[in-house]
């Protein structure tokens, strides 16, 4: 029943939550029940468990498979699978739930087309989930801010744990529903599902334990989801988020926002500017000719040394519009949180298509009316929290980005400062630095 699909109606889908909600878990079961891995790997991870005194975590070891994830017991890193159902396939992206592994969670988030926030039903950990410095409140703002992902679902996770009471369901959906309104989502399109991952309530199959639940269980609403439109006609953009060193050749993944890459394309790396050859593609570990929007792919790249390579970096056609390093950048900005105001000199990080880099505001060129967009003031000395302004920036280290009007992946980031996210905006305008790039790419 669950089958193979075409590229074009791949959806990937971030699983994001507090620590502890079951994020592993809920993918390693999804993944399991759906046989979109192999019966030896599921046995190898059930073994694997039991012998390190860990037979609860069977399932999230599906997902989690780096070592330290395994010995600290928490996902530390964003892990990516390949989930097949009857209408689509999807990619799952389990990201960290810690609020210091924060910047990850951004990594991840950036890269999906929807988002399945995990909260727990328990007494007193929803509630410590919603404070203001909780990392729950963060998600669910950066999910909808830093990455524009318009598609949300609520698994309410634990459900065990409060004997499957629905008024405590219904307690959770409703806070949880009222903070995604807040944030900018409506309310009316968020489907909440009662769950137990462990078990797989409401998972795959609906579960006995919630006969008040009509509602569609988590594998009904992800094929619900419709991937957007992919921009397979504008030039290549493919942000790296992983690098590797394979034999002394240069390995990079990531998600192709724009554009493909097949193998024999000679692409540019900015903001490295670094010009080199693309000798192969896999895709889920599975060799491919092409990789298309929405696909998460490996490049195996010649003529580029791997030390020279670092996440952040993105990959862009040597022939068409390639990317380039920025010298400056115009935004537009919206303050959502400071303790005083933000002047010229503030020199806060910005979290974009994955990476982070510190900036310095050069110039407040504006302050806006939010609602309208109007320019209220020009040249304001400061702005605080509550206010919209356009501003110019300087990276502080090399970084490419891109307009959001032009590549919406590349152009829309999150300021943070003082462990948590001050500011969200969009990038109106780049300056380049002049191109240097220094080709390597070997020649057959």
């Amino acid at each position: 029943i669950f089958v193979i699909w075409t590229a074009m109606s791949v959806l990937d889908v971030v699983v994001v939550g507090n620590t502890g909600t079951g994020k592993s878990t809920l993918c390693g079961h999804l993944l399991s029940a759906t046989q979109s891995v192999s019966s030896q790997r599921v046995d190898a991870a059930r073994k694997r468990a039991d012998e390190m005194g860990a037979p609860g975590k069977r399932l999230a070891w599906l997902m989690d498979r780096n070592t330290r994830d395994r010995e600290m017991g928490t996902t530390l890193t964003c892990s990516y699978e390949r989930l097949k159902t009857p209408s689509r396939g999807m990619t799952l992206i389990d990201v960290p739930g810690r609020r210091k592994y924060l910047k990850s969670m951004i990594t991840g988030a950036s890269q999906a087309d929807a988002a399945l926030v995990l909260v727990t039903a328990r007494e007193g950990e929803f509630e410590s989930s919603m404070l203001k410095e909780a990392a729950t409140r963060d998600h669910g703002l950066l999910i909808f801010t830093a990455a524009g992902i318009a598609k949300v679902a609520i698994a309410v996770t634990h459900m065990d744990g409060v004997d499957w009471n629905q008024e405590r369901f219904q307690t959770v959906e409703k806070e949880i529903l009222s903070y995604l309104k807040k944030v900018g989502y409506n309310p009316e399109t968020v489907k909440v599902v009662p769950v137990n991952a462990l078990e797989g309530d409401n998972l795959v199959t609906r579960s006995r334990n919630s006969p008040w639940y009509a509602g569609p269980t988590v594998i009904e609403i992800l094929q619900g989801m419709t991937p957007p439109k992919r921009d397979a006609e504008k030039p290549l953009r493919l942000c790296v988020v992983q690098t590797f060193d394979v034999g002394g050749q240069a390995v990079v993944t990531g998600r192709v926002e724009t554009g493909s890459v097949k193998a024999g394309d000679t692409v540019v790396v900015a903001p490295q500017g670094l010009r080199c050859l693309v000798e192969s593609l896999q895709h889920h570990g599975e060799t491919v000719q092409v990789g298309k929007p929405g696909e998460f792919v490996g490049l195996r790249l010649s003529g580029v040394k791997p030390a020279e390579l670092r996440r952040g970096a993105v990959v862009s056609d040597a022939q068409a519009d390639p990317a380039g390093a920025c010298s400056s950048l115009t935004a537009q900005l919206l303050v959502l949180s400071h303790p005083s105001e933000i002047r010229v000199g503030y020199c806060p990080v910005l979290s974009v298509h994955g990476t982070h880099v510190q900036c310095k505001i050069t110039e407040l060129k504006s302050r806006m009316d939010r609602r309208t967009g109007k320019e209220v003031e020009a040249n304001p000395e400061a702005i605080k929290a509550g206010e919209a302004a356009i501003i110019e920036l300087v990276p502080l280290k090399p970084l490419s980005l891109e307009t959001f009007g032009t590549y919406p992946a590349l152009g829309r980031f999150a300021m943070r400062d003082f462990g948590t996210t001050i500011a969200v905006g969009v990038i109106k305008k780049v300056e380049r630095f002049p191109a240097k790039s220094k080709s390597r790419e070997r020649v057959a």
